[in-house]
């Protein structure tokens, strides 16, 4: 059993409220002597609780039931426009400051974030032939983003 007894005292010294511990520990006893949960709960303070699953485990600390199925969620047509037309424009802007930041000398930091601009365009392209337009403008704005750091130092900028 590893010491129940020392577990949740050490939780409620701890100042928890609360103990999880399996389900089943609570008819086990320690050496020859069985454990009353309810007045070990009582004279320490804390609560226990037996859970059997990490589900349970999270609904107590959360109380949130990962068990509940969720219906679908339904994306407006008029906000899926949006995000298409917005998407095809960032994609677009990653595509021209990829071609300004074309003839940029490599160095190690300006590489890395080549390479990141480069996949988060790519990324992008990948989520709008999936029809993921959200996912699509956000890969290309983050790609975007670092594209005109790219810029930034090639012209020497600086936070001033």
């Amino acid at each position: 059993m590893g010491g129940l007894r020392e577990k949740i005292g050490a939780a409620s010294r701890a100042g928890l409220r609360k103990a999880l511990i399996p389900f089943g520990e609570s008819i086990k006893s320690e050496g020859n002597e069985s454990l009353d949960m309810g007045g070990l709960s009582r004279e320490l303070g804390i609560e226990i609780t037996e859970i059997s699953t990490l589900s349970e485990a999270i609904y107590q600390f959360t109380g949130k039931d990962l068990e509940i199925e969720y219906p679908p969620i339904s994306i407006d047509k008029e906000y899926a426009s949006t995000m298409e037309s917005l998407s095809v424009e960032l994609c677009r802007r990653s595509d021209a400051l990829r071609q300004a930041s074309a003839d940029i000398e490599s160095s190690a930091n300006i590489t890395e974030l080549l390479e990141s601009a480069l996949n988060g365009t790519q990324r992008g392209k990948n989520a709008f032939d999936s029809g993921e337009f959200y996912s699509s403008a956000s890969y290309c704005f983050g790609a975007n983003v670092e594209f005109g750091n790219v810029i930034l130092i090639k012209q020497n900028a600086s936070k001033a």
